[in-house]
């Protein structure tokens, strides 16, 4: 039985490295909980009507297609006989029927906020799985070294990931390119994050001094992306909730920021000064580059929302102020989210038809959640398009101008 700690003991290096392993050996309960028998985390499989809702699909034609064999036959209930697609299966149906949309270059989306507790990581998280369920290539780059991010994609930061599989040696100049590595969905990737990555934040501005003139301490993650745009759609990256070298790479990386803020006077007043700050990041950008920096979108997304009325008012005032760069449908508080949480899955991983009833969620609260989550991640996937449709003309401009 473990020793109860009092409240006012006192506590050193090796009480706080007790306190660690405990915490730790939880966590490691609770994915074991959270993943198949072969100690992996493994995507669900979805329903013919969900695989309908994804693909646009009659239920009927993929019902007599997937019979024929014209698409991938799925997996067939023995006792009900209902069918069932993999990830994998809709992608390949996508393919048949040409659905999936390619983009001429990937979109870099940062999720953004100086102040945490603003539900970053699971707008992160859950846009990257929305816009992967929809056929979109996604590369996920955690440059959070707490790794919260990592751990909802199926990796103990501190355990399953490497320091060299990071995005910390090729920031410190130590490697040629950013290693990616293959996740338990079949067209997420993933660039993880721990601890590790605290070292970046001392040896970006070193490595800018060692390179010389021209070199800068900001623009390091802009350019290992580069070399990946053309084998995604869409890299989104979960920042750090501060502001840091590894978050500034972010942000100047980015296409388009995507700020998560919470209806309340503290964090509206936070928002604000992130904003000041945003604004003399740009200014230091455009010191170091000698040209402007203008993202291709810069919207503000009220997370956690309770619905009363001074979170309302202040949802108003956000309108007011930012306009259309609001995004239109907040993300309300929701027990699915809780209800998922302690199993590391998101609510595009909950199963409403789990087996395991400890692990079913309520159809009712699953189905609420999505009514929550998919039209505010449908308007930032829609934003994405609008931005990637404006860099494609410019591409097509530049290249008739030659």
């Amino acid at each position: 039985m473990t020793e109860a700690l009092r409240v006012n003991s006192t506590a050193g290096a090796d009480d706080v490295q007790l306190l660690a392993k405990r915490a730790m050996a939880l966590v490691g309960k609770v994915k074991k909980m959270a993943t198949s028998p072969e100690t992996t985390k493994v995507l669900r499989q979805f329903s013919t009507g969900e695989t309908s809702e994804l693909t646009g699909i009659p239920v009927a034609t993929l019902k007599r297609k997937a019979t024929s064999g014209a698409y991938p036959v799925g997996t067939v209930n023995s006792q009900n006989g209902h069918r069932s697609f993999s990830l994998k299966d809709i992608l390949d149906i996508m393919d048949i029927e040409g659905l999936r949309k390619r983009y001429c270059r990937a979109i870099v989306v940062a999720i953004a906020n100086f102040k945490g507790g603003v539900a970053k990581t699971t707008t992160a998280i859950h846009y990257a799985q929305y816009e992967a369920l929809r056929g979109s290539r996604v590369l996920f780059v955690d440059v959070d070294p707490q790794g919260s991010a990592t751990s909802s994609m199926g990796l103990i930061p501190d355990s399953d990931v490497d320091e060299h599989h990071t995005a910390r040696d090729f920031l410190q100049g130590d490697t040629p390119e950013l290693k990616v590595q293959k996740t338990y969905w079949p067209n997420i990737d993933l660039i993880p994050a721990n601890l590790s990555l605290y070292a970046a934040e001392f040896e970006l501005p070193k490595r800018a001094e060692r390179d010389g003139p021209g070199a800068s301490s900001v623009s390091v993650l802009d350019a290992g992306l580069e070399a990946l745009k053309d084998h995604y759609d869409v890299i989104v990256i979960d920042t750090p909730p501060a502001l840091s070298y590894l978050t500034t790479n972010a942000i100047y990386a980015a296409d388009g920021v995507i700020v998560p803020v919470q209806a309340n006077m503290l964090d509206f007043t936070s928002c604000s000064q992130f904003l000041r700050l945003l604004s003399e990041t740009v200014s230091d950008f455009e010191g170091i580059s000698g040209s402007s920096k203008k993202w291709q979108f810069l919207r503000f997304l009220v997370t956690r929302f309770g619905g009363t009325d001074s979170e309302q008012a202040i949802v108003e005032w956000m309108q007011t102020i930012f306009g259309e760069r609001t995004i239109r449908y907040p993300l309300s508080n929701t027990g699915a989210i809780q209800a998922a949480g302690p199993e590391m899955v998101s609510i595009y991983e909950a199963d409403p038809r789990h087996p395991d009833p400890d692990r079913r969620i309520d159809r009712r609260t699953y189905k609420r959640a999505l009514n929550i989550l998919n039209p505010a991640m449908g308007e930032i996937s829609d934003t994405v398009r609008d931005a990637e449709q404006k860099i494609a003309k410019e591409i097509t401009d530049q290249l008739e101008a030659v």
